[in-house]
């Protein structure tokens, strides 16, 4: 029993920023489907194809959750899909940053 109860405090929780990064990024069918599965969750819209644009992992994305977009996205009309895990319940600095995410998203389409 002790091995079990070991063995479950050494698993990666999935709302772990850096796990959920890795998982949602990478160019696997595993990674593809979970991805096309939470934004139709969320959304309602059933992506037929979805790329990642910040699928890197650096040491930003490891010591700071500052302006960090946990998963970028682009579907196959061209819809950008901003994918945030998301710990507690919403706050004012929260609101503030999801904003600012929204935001920035605008600017880099015109930017393009």
């Amino acid at each position: 029993m002790s091995e079990v109860i070991g063995y479950q405090n050494d698993l990666v929780k999935f709302n772990n920023d850096l796990f959920f990064k890795y998982l949602l990024s990478r160019d696997t069918a595993e990674s593809r489907l979970l991805r096309k599965y939470i934004v139709k969750l969320v959304t309602n819209i059933d992506c037929k194809k979805m790329i990642v644009k910040n699928p890197e992992i650096n040491q930003n994305t490891v010591l700071a959750k500052n302006i960090i977009l946990d998963i970028c996205a682009v579907d196959e009309t061209g819809r950008i899909i901003d994918i945030e895990m998301q710990m507690a319940g919403s706050s004012n600095s929260e609101s503030a940053r999801f904003q600012f995410y929204g935001a920035r998203l605008l600017v880099e389409q015109l930017d393009a």
